[in-house]
């Protein structure tokens, strides 16, 4: 049987344990709101530099006509073994979490951006 002494150790110990879960969660609560705060602003930043560049509404799309995936040189079809890892890839972005999903798209807009300046 446990002593009437080791109860209130009992309780101060639980009591400790849920301050310290409290303070891990406010933590985690705290990064995750100062990480929303950078997306938004990121995507607000996107938006803005969007809608400042004039879009032209001439004339579609046209590839030149010395592209490289002309009649003579059709594009390669590619295997369904050799494309598993970028299925993989969309798979995995698919169920990964919203924000990450952000995250991601804000990488490769980025990088786009980066390869066409």
């Amino acid at each position: 049987m446990r002593s009437r002494a080791s109860q209130p150790s009992l309780a101060s110990d639980r009591h400790s344990c849920r301050e310290t879960m409290k303070m891990a969660l406010n933590e985690r609560l705290t990064k995750f709101k100062q990480q929303q705060e950078r997306l938004q602003t990121a995507l607000s930043s996107i938006a803005a530099s969007q809608a400042s560049t004039p879009k032209s509404k001439s004339a579609p799309c046209v590839p030149p006509i010395n592209s490289q995936f002309t009649p003579e040189n059709p594009p390669q079809q590619i295997k369904f073994s050799e494309d598993t890892q970028r299925l993989q890839l969309i798979n995995s972005v698919r169920k990964s979490p919203v924000g990450a999903q952000i995250k991601l798209v804000i990488e490769l807009l980025s990088k786009k951006e980066a390869f066409l300046n």
